[in-house]
């Protein structure tokens, strides 16, 4: 089976629960219409960021099935305000090329080439959710360069809300790395990274590790800041993230 088999395979393993008799709240929810299954530009909630949603193709027809979500967080070349540069990188740039790709993804986009704001993710987030059929169990948080330090520092304010986190090419706050000590963390950076220097995100795995946690931690050699391809272009990362759960 290849990779991208398996991988598939592993989602609909995850994601499939047993069958049942259809109740008439079922038959109400079949009648209501479609998703858009694809990716689709959504405006910004209430005190949100306006964000990218994909849909995995499928996901209309499996029925009963809860799905794992990926929330990506954009680096500063990415802010503004068209939401197709959000899809240059990372998984909204994978999807466009794999429409079965097994997970929900929600991309937001802020304005600022200096930071998310957490406070402000916390409500897109809160607000794309609601009426998709989404496992809130099996929530996954990664990032590049900008959106890598957000995804350190979301994590290190809601420690609990996702089920594994992912940064690439950043660098986080080790006064407070002890909050991540039983949070899954694989963290990606480039050795000859000139940006984000690499010793950023050691000095957070060692951080962690500190604290009795056991973090992941792949530096690619003769690599700069652009980690991400090879992090993003890694099947084995989304079959990590989907050995998770929140709270196992």
């Amino acid at each position: 089976m290849s990779a991208r088999l398996a991988l598939v395979a592993a989602a609909v393993l995850l994601t499939t629960g047993p069958t049942s008799a259809r109740t008439p709240a079922d038959l109400a929810t079949a009648a209501t219409p479609a998703a858009i299954e694809g990716q689709t530009e959504q405006p910004a909630p209430t005190g949100g960021f306006p964000y990218l949603l994909f849909l995995p193709k499928g996901y209309n027809a499996a029925a009963g099935a809860q799905w794992p979500v990926i929330v990506f967080l954009h680096g500063s070349g990415e802010a503004g305000t068209d939401l197709t540069k959000v899809a240059a990188h990372g998984p909204p740039e994978i999807v466009k090329g794999d429409p079965a790709f097994p997970f929900i993804v929600i991309s937001p986009q802020t304005t600022s080439e200096d930071a998310f704001d957490i406070p402000t993710l916390n409500r897109t987030l809160n607000a794309a959710l609601v009426g998709l059929h989404a496992d809130t169990d099996r929530i996954y948080l990664t990032g590049l360069s900008m959106g890598g330090i957000a995804t350190w520092a979301w994590a290190e304010a809601d420690p609990t809300r996702f089920a594994a986190i992912a940064p690439v090419a950043a660098e986080g706050d080790t006064a407070r790395a002890c909050v991540l000590a039983k949070l899954p963390v694989w963290d990606f950076h480039g050795d000859s990274d000139t940006v984000v220097p690499v010793i950023h995100d050691i000095a957070m795995v060692e951080a962690i590790r500190g604290c009795g946690g056991a973090p992941r931690l792949t530096i690619y050699p003769a690599t700069g800041h652009g980690s991400w391809d090879a992090a993003y272009g890694d099947q084995g990362l989304y079959m990590w993230f989907l050995h998770h759960r929140r709270g196992q």
